[in-house]
């Protein structure tokens, strides 16, 4: 059971990185004027 927890945690927090990393990407091309 811990196994699968671990795969879960990991799965989430891979999923939280990658959204702040797409929503720097969204700053930088708002501040950039990127349409």
């Amino acid at each position: 059971m811990d196994f699968i927890f671990s795969i879960v945690a990991f799965v989430v927090l891979v999923g939280i990185l990658v959204a702040i990393h797409e929503y720097g990407h969204y700053l930088v091309a708002r501040l950039c004027n990127v349409k």
